[in-house]
């Protein structure tokens, strides 16, 4: 996920047949200090990626695999998938890619940091809508108490482009907050090491934003006979994905590959993104199912 984490993906994996393993961002690791290390670029991330996971399947006895990820987590998918199939020494092979409305082809053309609010109250959003607390009307400031005044001024500043009002102790007040919020919900027990944790998953989350722009230009396609991609997407990604293509908005989605399978569901991005993670759209673990029975 952007957050480097998968454990919001324990309800989807649980009714998904077969093993399911989850890939977690290394600098979350307990006994990994130090400040998250962005990769030169999204390709080099995925390389290292593919690798992992190439000898992960080795020790397991897997020839084949096939993955699943939600927004940039898609996106990284498609990237090692790609590198696998590339490799002259190919010890495993994916097979099906579920993407879950990935993001349109391309680098983001809006250069932006992410002020440490916005972030804590989307990883509170994201909680509450695992423990389904999450109510309709519930606005983003509300869920970590920032007020109103900030938080807007904090918008007005994203759309202008002007960079965000940012500390490191702004950081670790987010942090602390937002543990506390999830502490609340029973996800993670109020201490200084979940602190930490959440201060590294809003580092990790701003790194993947940059690693949405140092990309290529085109991703190199997926295509293999054994599997193929499938597309999730929500019926609203455009008045999401628009903001960072200022330059012209264009989803080519047929360039990560030749489309196996489509399925729309009804919403905003961020919102199908989670409910498919939560496991609250009954369809996409079916079509899961069905596309994995031998």
């Amino acid at each position: 996920s952007t957050w480097g984490t998968v454990d919001h993906y324990a309800r989807l994996a649980a009714a998904v047949s077969g093993a399911v393993w989850g890939v977690e961002d290394a600098s979350l690791r307990a006994d990994c200090e130090g400040e998250c290390v962005t990769p030169p670029s999204l390709e080099a991330a995925a390389a290292a990626t593919a690798t992992l996971v190439a000898n992960a399947c080795v020790a397991q006895g897997a020839a084949g695999f096939s993955a699943l990820g939600g927004s940039f987590g898609a996106l990284m998918a498609q990237k090692v998938a790609v590198e696998l199939l590339r490799r002259s020494d190919r010890r495993v092979e994916p097979k099906w890619l579920f993407l879950m409305d990935v993001p349109p082809a391309g680098p983001i053309t809006r250069r932006f940091a992410q002020p440490a609010i916005f972030i804590g109250a989307q990883m509170v959003r994201l909680s509450r809508e695992i423990a389904g607390t999450l109510t309709e009307e519930a606005e983003l400031h509300t869920l970590i108490g920032v007020d109103k005044d900030e938080w807007d001024e904090a918008l007005r500043r994203l759309h202008a482009g002007e960079p965000p009002i940012e500390s490191a102790a702004k950081d670790w007040e987010v942090a602390l907050s937002t543990t506390e919020q999830l502490a609340a919900l029973g996800q993670v027990v109020d201490s200084v090491s979940a602190i930490k944790r959440t201060k590294k998953r809003m580092e990790v989350y701003r790194k993947n934003l940059l690693l949405w722009h140092r990309q290529d230009a085109m991703p190199a396609p997926y295509s293999n006979p054994s599997g193929g991609i499938v597309h999730v997407t929500s019926t609203q990604r455009r008045d999401f994905f628009e903001y960072f293509y200022p330059d012209g908005y264009s989803d080519q989605l047929e360039a990560y590959g030749p489309s196996q399978h489509m399925l729309e569901i009804e919403g905003k991005h961020t919102e199908v993104v989670q409910r498919i993670s939560t496991n609250r759209l009954p369809e996409v673990p079916e079509l899961i199912r069905s596309l994995l029975a031998p």
